[in-house]
Order: structure tokens, then sequence, then C-alpha cells
């Protein structure tokens, strides 16, 4: 039997651990790219004022969200690629609907098919594409916004 999926505030003991899981994460939705170390995501952690769920089974974590509250902006959202396809995304996203209920935004590569299709299949709306500011790479803008009553 699979063991339970927990949803906790992260520990500061165990930034390393999580930024190894993002990291694992961003190598596998863009093999050959360049990516920042895990350390450099460790310190990114340490760094921001995000509001940052951590995703366990088993004692071990196995995915991050990462919230900027004041913007209403999922930062962050990353599943370890052993645990694809577990419902662990969909947790974090309905955890982020639970913080954030009056709507928020993200941003994901517009590349990385497999993000979209998951924001496209969880009632996310594509609101438009732009170059990242930094980097470059085209992004793709989500909104969620909470139906209103007697919308389907």
């Amino acid at each position: 039997m699979r063991e339970a999926l927990v949803l906790r505030p992260m520990r500061p003991d165990e930034i390393d651990a999580i930024a190894l899981v993002w990291w694992r994460s961003s190598v596998s939705v863009a093999a050959g790219s360049e990516h920042p170390t895990s350390g450099a995501l460790a310190e990114r952690l340490a760094r921001e004022p995000w509001v940052v769920t951590v995703a366990e089974r088993g004692g071990e974590p196995v995915a991050l969200l990462a919230i900027d509250m004041d913007r209403r902006w999922l930062r962050q959202l990353f599943v370890d690629p052993p645990a694809h396809g577990l419902g662990v995304g969909s947790a974090l996203l309905e955890e982020a609907k639970r913080q954030m209920p009056d709507g928020f935004h993200l941003h994901t590569n517009a590349e990385n098919v497999r993000a979209r299709r998951f924001y496209d299949a969880r009632g996310l709306r594509l609101v438009g594409e732009a170059p990242h500011p930094q980097w470059g790479q085209l992004q793709a803008r989500y909104e969620w916004t909470p139906a209103t009553p007697g919308e389907a």
C-alpha cells in the first residue's frame, strides 16, 4: 500500500532536500538546458519571502509549492519525477487554491507541455505568452479564479 501524502510547511532544516527535488524536477522537463544548481535553488528558497508547502510521502519530500502571497503568484510547483502521475501536483494545486481563494496567477515555460496540459486540465486559463524578463525563454501565463455562484 502506498503511504499517505502529507502536505505541510517547509522546515528550515530541509531546504537542501527540497531544493534537490526542485532541481531534479526542473532538469526532467528541460533536459539539456542550463539549470541553476541545487545549491543555488536552496539559497533562493532561504532568501525568498515565499510560503512554501512540502508534499511528503513516507517522511520524504516529493514536491514543493512556493507562493508569493502578496502578489497572489504561484511561484513554484515542482514534483520529483518518480512521483509524477500520483496526484501530488493536483494536491498541491488544490492547496494553492485553498491558500489563495480569491485567485492567483503563475508562469511556466511555454515549451513545458506536461505542465501546460496539467494546468489546462485543472481549469486554469491561459492568458498569454511573453519572454521571461531575465532569461528570455517564452513563458505561458495562467490564471485561476474561483467560479462564481451560477457558473458551470
